[in-house]
């Protein structure tokens, strides 16, 4: 088999600066726009290919493809189904599979040879390398709905979703949760403290709640651990009501007034609402005991000592109309 040139999305970059820990500047050979990534993670690169310079992506994905199935070719006598063939079913190609279907472990249906679980499933499938754009794509697509639907990076480890992806995309690997949590959701969090930094600017009245809780009771760490939360809330320029998490911070060795007041101050400096707020909303301290307090004609349930005396003065005022 002919040797084929290494493909790299770099090859669409000029290297301007290369630093510690494989940090890199490169300018865009099309645009000269100056992105900053590392050799390991070049996520960056292939979605500005995908974004503004289409051709180039497509002459990139191409080669990759084209590489994949130079190499897998060798395979092709044990595995009925090339990377070709694959990557056509996985994009809707219109070549219809005639292979029958027969039932595979635990009642999943196996097509030709290829699994429906996670045992067997994509045997004999190149896998894309970890810096395949299609890969790429699909981590960020994960990572993304992660995000949008409030779920755990956990989420990924789970067999029901693995499983989900071998069938959708047997040639793709998924990524751990801890590349997702240093990788992938830090680009996502920043773009929603931006969002969320100039919805704020651009809010004519705002009102700010700070919530104070301690940790678990009976513990060390509990008894020493206090949390604050501080949320916003707006109204936006077509007159909603919106909210936004704005911290929410764990205070270790115990929560004293002066320390929640620091940490308030600087959480509200850094998102530009400091001074601003029409007014500010906080939970009784928890280190504070105040009574409960009881509005009339309301009955607190749980407390009977309170009921007796009801009781007992109701049937006070009965007697007394009764002599009356």
């Amino acid at each position: 088999m002919a040797s084929i040139s290494k493909v790299s999305i770099l090859d669409y970059f000029n290297i301007v600066f290369e630093g510690e820990n494989g940090k890199i500047e490169s300018n865009c050979k099309a645009c000269g726009t100056r992105i900053q990534a590392k050799r390991s993670v070049t996520s960056n690169f292939v979605t500005h290919l995908k974004r503004k310079h289409q051709a180039m992506y497509d002459e990139f994905v191409k080669k990759k493809d084209m590489k994949r199935e130079a190499y897998s070719s060798s395979s092709s006598s044990i595995h009925p189904y090339s990377s070709a063939s694959l990557h056509s079913l996985a994009n809707g190609g219109g070549h219809r599979c005639n292979h029958s279907i027969t039932a595979g472990g635990g009642g999943v249906g196996v097509v030709g040879g290829i699994g429906g679980g996670r045992e067997g499933a994509g045997e004999g499938v190149t896998k894309f390398h970890r810096h395949d754009p299609r890969q790429v794509l699909i981590s960020e697509a994960i990572a993304k709905m992660l995000v949008q639907d409030l779920q755990p990076a956990s989420l990924v480890d789970l067999r029901g979703f693995r499983e989900l992806l071998q069938l959708l995309e047997p040639r793709y690997t998924p990524e751990p949760p801890r590349y997702l949590h240093t990788q992938l959701l830090p680009a996502y969090a920043y773009q929603a403290q931006l969002a969320t930094r100039q919805a704020l600017a651009s809010a004519l009245s705002l009102s700010l709640s700070v919530s104070l809780w301690r940790g678990l009771l009976g513990t060390t760490a509990g008894a020493n651990t206090g949390y604050l939360g501080v949320t916003c809330h707006f109204l936006s320029s077509d007159w909603q009501m919106r909210s936004a998490l704005l911290a929410c911070l764990p205070l270790v060795g115990g929560l004293s007034a002066n320390r929640v007041l620091a940490e308030f101050e600087e959480v509200c400096v850094a998102h530009g609402v400091s001074g601003r707020a029409f007014r500010v909303v906080a939970d009784p301290f928890p280190a504070e005991t105040h009574p409960s307090c009881r509005l009339p004609g309301f009955c607190i349930h749980g407390n009977p000592g309170d009921d007796a005396e009801e009781e007992e003065e109701e049937s006070g005022d009965e007697g007394g109309e009764r002599e009356g």
